[in-house]
C-alpha cells in the first residue's frame, strides 16, 4: 500500500503505491502514521479496511473493538469519517474563502448573507 522513501529526524516519508497515475508522497511522524490513513480515507476510501488491518498486525497491542470502549470508539470513528456531499464541501470551502484575517470583526449574520451571496451571484 506504501513503500518507504526515506527518513528525515523524526518524520518518515512514503510513497502511495496505490496513486498508480502520479507519484504522490506522504510524509508522517514517527509515532502517528495519520497523514497515511487520511490518504486513504480521502482518496481510496475502498481500500481503509485493508490499512486498518495492515495497521492493526503492525501495532504491539491489536484493537479491542470486543469491549465497550472499543465499540464506542468504532462508532464514533463510523460517524466521524462519514462521507460529506460535494455540495456541503464547497459550500465550506467558500466560507473559509470569505472569512478571511481581514474580516475578523465582522457578524454572523454578514458572514451568512456574504456566503449566501457569493454561493448564489448567478442567481442574480
Amino acid at each position: 500500500m506504501f513503500q518507504y522513501v526515506l527518513t528525515s529526524g523524526n518524520t518518515y516519508k512514503f510513497q502511495c503505491l496505490l496513486c498508480m497515475l502520479k507519484y504522490t508522497e506522504y510524509s508522517t511522524y514517527r509515532n502517528s502514521p495519520s497523514n497515511l490513513k487520511k490518504h486513504v480515507d480521502r482518496v481510496h476510501p475502498s481500500q481503509i479496511d485493508a490499512y486498518d488491518n495492515l495497521a492493526a498486525c503492525a501495532r504491539k497491542r491489536k484493537l479491542d473493538n470486543t469491549g465497550i470502549g472499543g465499540a464506542a470508539k468504532k462508532l464514533k470513528q463510523q460517524r466521524i469519517t462519514s462521507p460529506a456531499s460535494a455540495a456541503a464541501e464547497r459550500l465550506f470551502s467558500c466560507a473559509r474563502l470569505t472569512m478571511n484575517s481581514r474580516r475578523t470583526s465582522m457578524t454572523d449574520s454578514l458572514f451568512e448573507n456574504l456566503v449566501l451571496l457569493k454561493k448564489n451571484k448567478c442567481l442574480l
